[in-house]
C-alpha cells in the first residue's frame, strides 16, 4: 500500500476469510437502507455458511450487483413502497462504513443495477463508482472514500 493510501481519509472495514474462496474480497454487511428506511433482511442473507457459500464480496469485474434472493426481494419491496426520491441508499459494513449504492441519473431516476442470486451477494463495479477503494491485504481490510470520479 502506498503512502497516499495509508494516510487517506478512507473508512475501513475488515476483509472476511472464506476458506473455500480465499482469493475473493469478502466484507461483512450489517444492513441495507433505502432512503432513511432500514430494509428488513435476515442476517443469514449476508453470512458465509459452513459450506463456504453465501457472504458478500467485492468484485470489480462484475457489471451488476447480485444480492442473495431474500435481500434482493426485500429491497424491491421497499422501493415499491417508498418515496419517489431517495437521499441515502447504502450498505453498512461491519465497522459502520457506508457504501452508497445507487447512481442518481436524474432527480427522478435511479439506476438500481442489481439482480438476485441464490447463494451469494457481490458488490459490482457499478456500485463501486465514485468511490476510491483501498484494498489493504496485509491488514485484511478494505477502505472506501467517496469521490467524484469525473474529475480524474
Amino acid at each position: 500500500m502506498g503512502d497516499a493510501a495509508k494516510n487517506s481519509l478512507a473508512l475501513f472495514t475488515p476483509l472476511l476469510q472464506n476458506q473455500y474462496s480465499p482469493s475473493y474480497y469478502y466484507v461483512g454487511v450489517e444492513s441495507i437502507s433505502v432512503g432513511d428506511q432500514l430494509v428488513s433482511i435476515p442476517a443469514s442473507a449476508f453470512q458465509i455458511n459452513v459450506k463456504g457459500t453465501g457472504g458478500v464480496y467485492l468484485h470489480s469485474g462484475t457489471t451488476i450487483t447480485h444480492l442473495q434472493l431474500a435481500a434482493f426481494t426485500a429491497i424491491l419491496e421497499e422501493l415499491s413502497m417508498g418515496p419517489s426520491e431517495y437521499d441515502n441508499d447504502d450498505f453498512t459494513h461491519d465497522s459502520g462504513v457506508n457504501l452508497w449504492m445507487f447512481v442518481n441519473e436524474t432527480k427522478l431516476t435511479y439506476c438500481l443495477a442489481m439482480d438476485s442470486s441464490n447463494d451469494f451477494s457481490v458488490i459490482d463495479n457499478f456500485q463501486q463508482q465514485n468511490n476510491l477503494i483501498v484494498t489493504d491485504v496485509a491488514n485484511t481490510q478494505v477502505g472506501f472514500l467517496a469521490t467524484d470520479c469525473s474529475t480524474f
